[in-house]
């Protein structure tokens, strides 16, 4: 489910002939594979055959748990903690989101691919196997859920990031390929500063409401930096994974814990939206809201200097709008017509009179308006007005709501960079 990146086997001698078939095929199974990764309720592997026999593979197909078929690639979620019938239930709307996803394709629509899910199924396991997940995070004991799937060959959004980051640090590509995620994790933590939760509470739900709250920070840390070193989503990206997302709440699919782990691009460019372990009818409370990772995401479908340009256009927009409203009344014909001629007269030194002139009882919108359609659409012009507007002894102004949230809107939009 997570990109594979450091593959971990275990090269035992197979069991002896008195350990039960299906058991010992799944520990042949489980302990050949590769270790993908792990999340906060699962353990991640890709699958592989080459350790388990013939007379095992076909038991396991017999038994439910590989697919019949051969269907290429696999991979398996293995819950860290037994709860029977959990594996059924993320299965079930995995499927589910499938199938609804697969048709609003059908109709044409762009949206996310879900991975198959083959099989869900609860097993006893031996000794040597709860170990060896136990070794890898898990807390079993002599039973296990798991959920069998199509492996998708790509990256998580996390590791897309990670990796942009660890880049700009100079480490190159090959030294990444060979990182876990947990590792970049760590020196990008270090690189860009990330928190680290005490651990300390009363409660349990106390010590979790710090991680949250922890992660959260984090997280806008990372997409601060993502903006700042211009990093670029596709914007199509996102509008496809908020798409398809509109589309599973309206067949009644709530995701729950959508986070840059849960979300995958191909190596084709295909988006994934995986992990289905919190889904549920309806938005889970406490359960992460299914946009708002989107919303944080969204920024950085444009680098940080067309952000600010575009931001700053807008602004030039909504001031004129502003100020051809209000130059249309009467009483601001005549100040207009005497500063164009002041203007013409003396240059731009006039301006800095008139705002002078400025009483307690006047606002400096008004003076900025009354200028701006004074000197037309000239950007050098505007520029200079902005730069003396900046440079005012603004304290002594009685500035009002609407136009403290214009300036707010103007420093916001890098409207007075030189």
């Amino acid at each position: 489910m997570f990109e594979g990146i450091t593959p971990e086997r275990n090269e035992k001698t197979p069991g002896t002939l008195e350990k039960p078939l299906v058991e010992t095929g799944l520990e042949h199974l489980i302990e050949s594979s590769y270790y993908i990764g792990q999340g906060k309720d699962a353990v991640v592997f890709r699958l592989s055959t080459e350790s388990v026999s013939a007379d095992e593979e076909g038991l396991l197909k017999s038994e439910g748990i590989l697919p019949e078929d051969d269907t290429g690639s696999l991979a398996t979620k293995i819950l860290k903690v037994y709860s029977p019938g959990t594996a059924r239930e993320e299965m079930a709307f995995q499927e589910k989101a499938r199938m609804a996803l697969e048709t609003a394709r059908d109709q044409e629509v762009s949206v996310c691919t879900v991975p198959k899910a083959f099989v869900a199924t609860d097993q006893h396991i031996n000794e040597e196997t709860e170990g060896f997940l136990n070794r890898h995070g898990a807390n079993l004991k002599e039973r296990v859920e798991f959920v069998v799937m199509d492996y998708v060959d790509g990256k998580d959004f996390g590791t897309v990031m990670y990796d942009f980051v660890l880049a700009e640090t100079g480490i190159d590509e090959e030294t990444l390929a060979a990182m876990s995620y947990e590792e970049k994790e760590q020196q990008v933590g270090v690189q860009i500063g990330f928190e680290i939760p005490s651990g300390h509470g009363a409660t349990p739900e106390e010590i979790e409401s710090e991680r949250s709250i922890v992660f959260a920070r984090n997280e806008q840390k990372l997409i601060t930096y993502l903006r700042r070193h211009n990093f670029r989503m596709d914007p199509k990206i996102i509008d496809t994974i908020e798409r398809s997302l509109h589309i599973l709440h309206k067949s009644g699919i709530y995701h729950n814990d959508i986070h840059k782990r849960n979300v995958m691009i191909g190596y084709d460019g295909t988006p994934y939206i995986i992990d289905f372990g919190r889904s549920g009818k309806t938005s889970e409370e406490g359960g992460l809201d299914d946009l708002a990772a989107l919303r944080m995401w969204r920024p950085l479908t444009k680098t940080f200097d067309e952000d600010m340009q575009e931001k700053k256009q807008q602004a030039f927009r909504d001031i004129s709008q502003i100020a051809g409203r209000m130059m249309q009344q009467p009483k601001y014909t005549e100040k207009i017509e005497k500063l164009k001629e002041e203007v013409q007269n003396e240059g731009l030194t006039a301006l800095t009179r008139e705002l002078g002139r400025a009483r307690v009882s006047d606002t400096l919108l008004e003076r900025f308006f009354i200028q701006l359609k004074s000197l037309g659409s000239d950007d050098e012009t505007r520029d200079v007005l902005l730069q003396l507007l900046k440079e005012m002894d603004t304290p002594r102004m009685q500035w009002r709501p609407a136009e403290l949230n214009m300036i707010k809107r103007f420093n916001d939009s890098g409207f007075w960079v030189s």
